[in-house]
């Protein structure tokens, strides 16, 4: 193994070992919280406001994480009602046929979120990010051993995390 290939492994390995808190600081993106009731549309103007955080976190009165609202459903639900026709055109299977309908009929963030799924302080980045990518999502947020939102860590983050803590310098940062 080279030089080159033996500073790689070492920034993977400097990865493996941060947590979610250590990456939630570089950059400090404040989670979008919305209660159950709120519209879609007065969900829609928090989440325009701050296009950094991708998801709303729709909470409880004491900021209990109670579902995801990412903002791709956020648009499915404003624009089913604009255009139908496009979302009947892709909703060619069950998954797709059970969103539409539930999106269509959803008025407020309770009636249209995703179930919860959070990531914790002390979690790995690389538990974070494989959970992020099973759950197709562009950010998650961070949660206390009492389930209220303390956080979110979305991809850039992550790409932060890896320049500043891990990314190897000189040779090799084209890769």
């Amino acid at each position: 193994m080279g030089t080159s290939d033996a500073a790689w492994v070492a920034a993977c390995r400097r990865f493996e070992t941060m947590t979610v808190a250590v990456a939630d600081r570089l950059m400090a993106v404040e989670p979008i919280l919305v209660g159950p009731a709120e519209s879609l549309r007065a969900v829609a103007r928090r989440v325009v406001d701050r296009p950094q955080c991708r998801i709303a976190c729709v909470v409880d009165a004491g900021g209990t994480l109670l579902g995801l609202l990412p903002i791709a459903d956020l648009a499915f639900a404003a624009f089913v009602h604009v255009m139908p026709e496009v979302f009947l055109k892709h909703a060619n299977d069950l998954a797709h046929s059970t969103q539409f309908a539930a999106l269509s009929h959803g008025r407020t963030a309770g009636e249209v979120m995703r179930p919860a799924l959070a990531l914790r302080p002390g979690d790995s980045l690389e538990d974070a990010f494989g959970r992020l990518l099973g759950a197709d999502l562009e950010g998650l947020p961070i949660v206390d051993d009492a389930g209220r939102v303390t956080g979110y860590l979305n991809l850039p983050e992550f790409l932060c995390a890896w320049l500043t803590n891990c990314a190897p310098a000189g040779e090799g940062d084209d890769r």
